[in-house]
């Protein structure tokens, strides 16, 4: 990608970042999104910042999915800056929040199984 395609994207992002501001999940998603493009522009520094901004965000929503995803991205990064405990760190808080998800599924799974037992 082009340095004009990443400086379009990071545009565009920031425009969508403005009419998100009433909706927190829009917004943690338009700082994800920049963080990820700033990552592929080899950003490092800016990129986790805004991964650590929309870590804030997630916890403010309480979204499982979202922290997991900004952790991981984390990791992501810290990996290609060659920062190997920081990338494990956030790797780890990507596989504990990753886990809530899974037994969050999974109840809802059962929950479906007893409904459909009651109906019938």
């Amino acid at each position: 990608m082009s340095s004009n395609n990443f400086w379009d994207a990071e545009r565009e992002i920031d425009i969508s970042l403005k009419f998100a501001e009433k909706n927190i999940f829009r917004q943690i998603e338009c700082i994800r999104k920049k963080g990820e493009i700033l990552s592929a522009a080899e950003k490092y520094s800016e990129a986790i910042e805004y991964f650590k901004n929309a870590v804030k965000l997630s916890e403010t929503s309480g979204s499982a999915l979202e922290l997991a995803k900004c952790y991981f991205l984390l990791a992501k990064t810290y990996l290609k800056t060659l920062q190997k405990d920081q990338a494990k760190y956030y790797f780890e808080m990507s596989e504990k929040w990753s886990k809530l998800i899974d037994d969050e599924c999974s109840i809802k799974t059962e929950i479906a199984s007893f409904k459909k037992c009651l109906i019938s």
